[in-house]
């Protein structure tokens, strides 16, 4: 939940200093391949503001997403908490006979804080079981559950698991110990007055039916150094083990409410995983500060396919206009006048206009030409360009014809592009047909298999 507040207060800190729309100065790079779609989607504006609009738009895709993130890290948080039993724990239910032995995770709760708490549960006693499986295999599952919680035999400071029956073989153990006063047949182990390793001899005497085999366990107790904290929790599984032990013959058993003068509430922990979301979330964000890029890149190539569309739409409106026996300029007046009053959004014409503007700036006719096949940045317009740029050299003698062979190849230029773009959209139709066609097969064998 600190994550989720942290994300919401941050993205509309940036939010709101974005909103102010302040001049930034200095504007951070946008990559090559960005500043060069700017270049080409924006001509004849100020590429400075332009990259600072970007970066902006970049920080607030970010900001929202961010935003929406932290949200839902909020909520999630909160329902975890409210979805918590916070009710004291009492009892421990404890698995039938068959079951295995199960792990309880519980939060001792005392005046110092929480304690978490892993308590293993032992299945239900019942009377005498018949024997079905090897010695052997008990003596080699005895050997790493004697040890309990210390690292070896060799040193022993923590209660040993001198288990006296063996559910995955079905064996009954009794053991025989040479030194009761260090460790006592329920595997306590007590290491009061100890100043070195002690020895002690385990014999471990295995049946399963009438048959019996004697082991021998040689473990060393040595002494233990506990602060007061971990004393604390030893105490506690003390308590909670000698609480189990206590009554193995119910089905569930009381957890002490008192170790040594301190009370004890118990609690199941929260198992909150709303790190992962988190974590989830920061990459999320990390991904979304690319999304304009790629949106910058499409309408590049948006504007690629428009003008390619367009342009022997304009070639033919030129040559039909200059062959009626207006000026080029004049003609590219009327063609932009007839742009403005269809309001219909068209790069290619968006180009003209801008040009036009260049002209009624003062700006010569040949250069204006000319940039405007340079930022259209295709072969058609370039040709066109440098056409008319010509005709301003040479006159008009000729032009026409020389309008009329362009309009004829950008027509036939179009018709294969539109072809070309015909098939993309064949390729992107198979993977939907080819789902479709699952899902026939699976609606006609369906009905087979069933009937088996």
């Amino acid at each position: 939940m600190v994550i989720g507040g942290a994300g919401i207060l941050t993205s509309c800190i940036i939010l709101w200093l974005l909103g102010k729309k302040k001049d930034w100065g200095c504007c951070p790079p946008v990559g090559l391949s960005c500043s060069d779609a700017l270049l080409y989607l924006k001509p004849g504006k100020n590429q400075q503001k332009e990259r600072e609009v970007f970066w902006r738009k970049k920080l607030q895709t970010c900001c929202y997403v961010l935003l929406s993130g932290s949200i839902l890290l909020v909520l999630y948080s909160t329902w975890q908490t409210i979805e918590r039993d916070d009710k004291p724990v009492r009892q421990v239910e404890r698995p039938e006979p068959g079951e295995g032995k199960k792990q309880v995770m519980l939060s001792a709760w005392t005046e110092e804080g929480e304690i978490p708490l892993v308590i293993e549960v032992g299945e239900r006693t019942l009377g005498e079981e018949e024997a079905k499986a090897a010695v052997e295999k008990t003596y080699i599952l005895l050997k790493e559950r004697i040890k309990g919680e210390n690292q070896s035999l060799e040193e022993v400071s923590y209660p040993l698991q001198l288990i006296t029956y063996m559910p995955e073989t079905a064996c009954h153990i009794y053991w025989y110990i040479d030194n009761t006063e260090r460790i006592d047949r329920s595997g306590k182990v007590y290491t009061e007055g100890l100043l070195q390793k002690e020895p002690v001899n385990l014999t471990a005497e295995i049946s399963v039916g009438n048959y019996k085999k004697e082991y021998l366990f040689s473990v060393f107790v040595a002494p233990i150094i506990m602060n007061k904290r971990e004393q604390f929790i030893y105490d506690i599984k003390k308590g909670v083990k000698a609480a189990e032990e206590k009554e193995k013959t119910e089905s569930s058993f009381i957890l002490p409410a008192v170790v040594g003068e301190k009370k004890i509430v118990y609690r199941k922990p929260i198992n909150n995983q709303s790190w992962v979301l988190g974590a989830l979330m920061l990459v999320i964000v990390g991904c979304s500060m690319f999304l304009p890029d790629q949106r910058l890149l499409q309408q590049k190539k948006e504007k690629e396919k428009e003008l390619m569309l367009a342009y022997p739409e304009i070639v033919s409106k030129l040559c039909l206009l200059i062959g009626s026996g207006l000026t080029v300029r004049r003609s590219w007046e009327r063609i932009i006048k007839d742009y403005k009053e269809a309001q219909i959004f068209n790069y290619a014409y968006e180009e003209m206009l801008l040009t036009y503007y260049e002209l009624e700036r003062g700006i010569p006719e040949g250069k204006a030409y000319a940039a405007f096949g340079r930022r259209c940045r295709q072969h058609g317009y370039r040709k066109l360009g440098s056409l008319l740029e010509q005709n301003l050299k040479k006159g008009t003698s000729g032009l026409l014809a020389l309008l009329q062979e362009e309009t004829w190849q950008a027509f036939e230029e179009r018709r294969a592009f539109a072809v070309k773009l015909a098939q993309e959209a064949g390729t992107r139709l198979l993977f939907p047909m080819v789902l479709l066609l699952l899902v026939v097969l699976i609606i006609c064998v369906a009905p087979a298999i069933m009937s088996f």
